[in-house]
């Protein structure tokens, strides 16, 4: 479910060190969702769509959604980099990508996070 999904995602960017205390951080949870669906249904989903896409659900400026996230995003540079094994400059889109290409990631926090023991047959 979204909510599901919302949630996840929320546990995520915390523990990654994200800004929880700025207006951007609700929005990379939306972000997230909106980036994966859009990657999926649309290969060229750039950046600028994404930007807009939020703008429109937020009724601010892109500038000001980029600028957002930006912001929440700076204090989780780090460990984002530690968490990707990434060593390039950590940027709104260079995130959104390791994410969406590295989904896996996340499935296997979420197990972690659980405490789930996986045995393969």
């Amino acid at each position: 479910s979204k909510t599901k999904e919302y949630l996840e995602n929320t546990d995520y960017l915390k523990d990654l060190g994200f800004n929880i205390n700025s207006k951007g951080f609700i929005i990379w949870n939306t972000a997230l969702m909106l980036y994966t669906k859009g990657k999926t249904m649309l290969p060229k989903y750039t950046m600028q769509d994404l930007y807009k896409e939020l703008a429109e659900l937020y009724f601010v400026s892109p500038r000001n959604i980029e600028n957002m996230m930006t912001t929440a995003l700076k204090p989780a540079k780090e460990n984002i980099q530690k968490e990707y094994n990434f060593n390039g400059k950590v940027t709104n889109k260079s995130f959104l990508n390791l994410y969406y290409m590295e989904g896996w990631k996340i499935w296997s926090y979420l197990v972690k996070k659980a405490n789930i023991t996986i045995q393969i047959v």
